[in-house]
């Protein structure tokens, strides 16, 4: 599990990323989780957690069962485009 906990601002940055509308400041002392685990078919599945409430991501178009886990290939493939890489020297 990793556990992103930030100023309000960084937070509020990753939750519109996931294309959820904050209209609310984020609380103090919030959080992001992400969760990865091997489901019963082994295969691997993330869960993300805001504040203890689980993200609903399937309207991102990444493959999610209706408790809220999603395929990581999907995953990947929505969250990368706002992720960086360092120039190869």
């Amino acid at each position: 599990m990793i556990i992103l906990s930030a100023h309000d601002s960084n937070l509020a940055a990753v939750l519109k990323a996931y294309g959820f509308n904050i209209l609310e400041p984020v609380p103090f002392e919030s959080d992001i989780e992400w969760e990865l685990f091997i489901d019963d078919d082994k295969k691997y599945k993330v869960s993300v957690w805001y504040n203890g409430n689980e993200l609903d991501l399937s309207h991102k178009n990444i493959t999610c069962n209706d408790v809220g886990e999603c395929d990581l290939d999907s995953f990947l493939k929505f969250t990368t485009r706002f992720a960086f890489s360092m120039p190869s020297s």
